[in-house]
């Protein structure tokens, strides 16, 4: 019975050691789309903020 469980446990950490590849490959690729994008998001956001003046924090109407 002991080599039936150390056989379950040695392919249950097989599976759990391949989904943990799995997901840091996804993730690393994820990341490396994302950046760019991110980036440059990040760019126009500053730029907007920077270019604000004081009429942009005016209360507007109903």
């Amino acid at each position: 019975y002991i080599g039936i469980l150390f056989s379950i446990i040695g392919t249950a950490l097989r599976v759990i050691a391949l989904a943990f590849t799995i997901i840091i490959i996804a993730g690393i690729c994820i990341y490396v789309k994302v950046l760019p994008i991110f980036t440059e998001v990040r760019e126009e956001v500053f730029d907007k903020m920077v270019n604000l003046d004081e009429d942009d924090f005016t209360m507007k109407e109903d």
